[in-house]
């Protein structure tokens, strides 16, 4: 059977759980073929992003998983003879998790352009159809296709990872610490220490130290009795 016969079948069985495009480019990163009805946009996608070139730089004897913004990613396997590089084989692109907004033009960094809106809004479209896909299943068809290219077996360990780019944006859903703990730990602090303060000065009682403690450290809540002097 021919890799390409292969390679369709792997699609058949991966396209009863989820959706996948596959990929080929030369080692000069031309496309030769794509099972893609957004062809010319998600490549774009994939080398505007800097993916395609990561592939290039740093994939070895293992599947490369390529990551961008947004959580999203690509499978690439080299297909290599006798120490030549003869194709680039990719699936994807896939998510790791659905996006909770539309994509906007600060979650997408062209490296030669910048996002057009048309642009953008094609490209919520085309991710909106893409399937998220959890990492023990995108682990294994990277390890299939591995298998078909270069007829060798791998563990999910060799799997080789490109690190995300890093973002300042915060998804909606996390929330900032509340400093207000914070505070109050150093109030507690500057009470300690001029309790202790007040001790070396030789205060004659408990109560006297409690409230040269409230005045220096402007703890009223010592004042008030929240601590008892059992407890200091």
């Amino acid at each position: 059977m021919e890799l390409q016969d292969k390679i369709a079948f792997l699609l058949d069985l991966i396209h009863c759980i989820h959706h996948m495009d596959y990929w080929e480019y030369t080692p000069e990163g031309v496309l030769i073929r794509s099972t893609s009805n957004a062809e010319h946009m998600l490549d774009v996608l994939i080398k505007e992003t800097g993916c395609f070139e990561y592939l290039q730089r740093n994939i070895g004897n293992a599947p490369l998983i390529l990551a961008t913004q947004r959580d999203i990613r690509w499978i690439g396997v080299k297909e290599e003879r006798d120490g030549e590089v003869l194709s680039y084989h990719i699936l994807g692109p896939f998510l790791i998790s659905r996006f909770q907004e539309p994509v906007g033009e600060a979650d997408v960094h062209l490296k030669n352009k910048n996002a057009p809106k048309l642009w953008i809004e094609r490209l919520n479209e085309c991710l909106a159809l893409l399937s998220v896909i959890p990492i023990q299943s995108y682990t294994q068809y990277a390890i299939m296709l591995h298998k078909l290219v270069n007829g060798e077996s791998v563990s999910e360990t060799n799997i080789n990872h490109q690190p995300p780019p890093v973002t300042m944006r915060l998804p909606e859903s996390v929330k900032m610490k509340d400093n207000s703990k914070i505070k109050d730990r150093m109030h507690i602090y500057m009470a300690e220490r001029s309790l202790l303060q007040a001790v070396r000065e030789g205060v004659r009682s408990r109560s006297e130290a409690s409230q040269k403690t409230c005045l220096r450290a402007k703890m009223p809540m010592l004042c008030q009795g929240r601590y008892s002097d059992a407890g200091l």
